[in-house]
């Protein structure tokens, strides 16, 4: 938990963090780090790209955390996912740990 808002850099914040949320769902199938992306997203949307003065987003602004909790929402479309997945594909039998290091 933070204990103070400071500027963040939205392009990084963006790469590392959702991008990472995101890996991390793809392997292993937990709905709470889908949960996790949704809100880093949701937070990045309401802030640097709602106060800019152009069409760009600011590279460094004050990420507040998301208003609302959707949580029943995303772990119904996680089950969804991961039934779907292991119904059509077989891709989550062969996912590899070589991966794991770029999180």
């Amino acid at each position: 938990q933070a204990t103070s808002l400071r500027p963040t850099k939205t392009f990084e914040y963006s790469i590392r963090i959702v991008g990472g949320l995101l890996g991390a769902f793809s392997v292993t199938g937990d709905g709470r780090l889908l949960v996790r992306a949704w809100d880093s997203v949701e937070s990045l949307l309401q802030s640097p790209f709602a106060s800019s003065p152009t069409v760009l987003p600011r590279m460094y602004d004050i990420l507040f955390p998301t208003r609302g909790n959707n949580m029943l929402f995303y772990k119904i479309y996680s089950r969804l996912y991961e039934w779907g997945r292991d119904k059509f594909t077989t891709e989550h039998h062969y996912n590899s740990l070589a991966g794991v290091g770029s999180f």
